[in-house]
């Protein structure tokens, strides 16, 4: 990171170091990819344990369309909901200060079968769909990884996971 625009520096309680330590074992617990992007730049990525989506197969690295597709949905300024791509795949999405975006997932709510985990890795430019892994999830596990998020970059408890799965339900 060389410039401030490339930071999670709009966080005030704790230093970048500690906070990429944060998000980092907190991808590593949820078993899913925690990726934050300034504008279309990658800034920091937590890629969950092994088994799960790499970078080089994520599919918002593989992806242009899909990444501009998330960083530019916006029910709500800073509040973090969920983007579902389809009845099986979600994605956490929350916007930040300095255009600053942190998605997390995907997330699917079932075991795909391998010709839905061939459609969703072809679709996503993704070539290693054997090898590649979606987190199975609940949106109340979602809903929490989002909270502790948001609650480590900003200190606030503002959302709550029942507006999410309000929101979530509703779809």
């Amino acid at each position: 990171m060389n410039a401030a625009k490339d930071s999670l520096s709009f966080t005030a309680a704790i230093s970048e170091p500690q906070l990429k330590l944060l998000l980092t074992n907190l991808g590593l617990v949820s078993r899913c990819s925690i990726l934050f992007f300034n504008n279309e730049k990658l800034i920091f990525s937590a890629s969950g344990t092994p088994g799960t989506l790499y970078n080089t197969e994520n599919p918002l690295l593989c992806d242009s369309d899909l990444q501009k597709l998330l960083t530019q949905q916006q029910p709500e300024k800073h509040a973090p909901f969920f983007f579902l791509e389809n009845e099986h795949i979600f994605y956490g999405i929350i916007h930040y200060p300095k255009n600053v975006h942190c998605i997390t997932g995907p997330f699917t709510l079932k075991k795909l079968d391998s010709r839905q985990k061939y459609a969703y890795f072809s679709t996503h430019h993704m070539k290693d769909y054997q090898n590649n892994y979606i987190p199975i999830t609940t949106v109340s596990q979602a809903a929490a990884l989002m909270t502790l998020i948001h609650h480590t970059l900003t200190g606030n408890m503002k959302h709550q996971i029942c507006l999410w799965m309000k929101i979530f339900s509703n779809l």
